[in-house]
């Protein structure tokens, strides 16, 4: 089995930092959010660390997939394929709240 660590549970450190403890703790690898996956640094910080990534996790809420009408609904979906795109860094898993 191996064990990943959500990189926002260290959200009030430097991407480099949350890397290094989360290495230095012993995870195999980092789940991250998809905003993650747009930031520069951060994905500079992740290719440095030589941590996988593990999973891309998310919520999509607004617009939900519930909504009533159909092009809010065709607006979710829209949103969870952005989603599984930022999972093509690498991750070997997307977690998504559809709503």
């Amino acid at each position: 089995m191996k064990l990943s660590c959500p990189e926002q549970m260290l959200a009030d450190y430097t991407p480099t930092d949350r890397l290094r403890i989360i290495r230095g703790a012993g995870f195999d690898g980092v789940d991250c959010r998809h905003t993650s996956l747009e930031d520069a640094a951060f994905l500079a910080a992740l290719s440095e660390s030589g941590l996988p990534l593990a999973s891309v996790y998310s919520q999509v809420r607004n617009p939900s997939l519930l909504d009533a009408a159909a092009q809010d609904r065709a607006g979710a979906v829209d949103e969870i394929v952005g989603r599984a795109r930022a999972a093509a860094h690498g991750a070997d898993n997307l977690i998504l709240v559809p709503v």
